[in-house]
């Protein structure tokens, strides 16, 4: 992931129904509807979003296991 120009923003990977996007936002909530408005979905389907962490607002990369996914 690259880094955006923005400060303070995350980078967050969002899967939804064997789709992936990457998202940067503040926290996982933000990026959770960010997602839900890149794939057009409703509301009533946001729950059906995961997100995962994966760069830090500093620039650090958080590690992830296959196995935690």
């Amino acid at each position: 992931m690259t880094h955006p120009t923005y400060t303070g923003m995350n980078g967050y990977k969002a899967f939804y129904d064997k789709k992936v996007t990457e998202v940067w936002a503040l926290t996982s909530y933000d990026a959770q509807k960010m997602a839900q408005k890149f794939w057009g979905l409703h509301e009533k389907k946001r729950h059906m979003i995961s997100t995962v962490l994966c760069v830090r607002a500093n620039g650090e990369t958080v590690p992830h296991r296959t196995c935690d996914l």
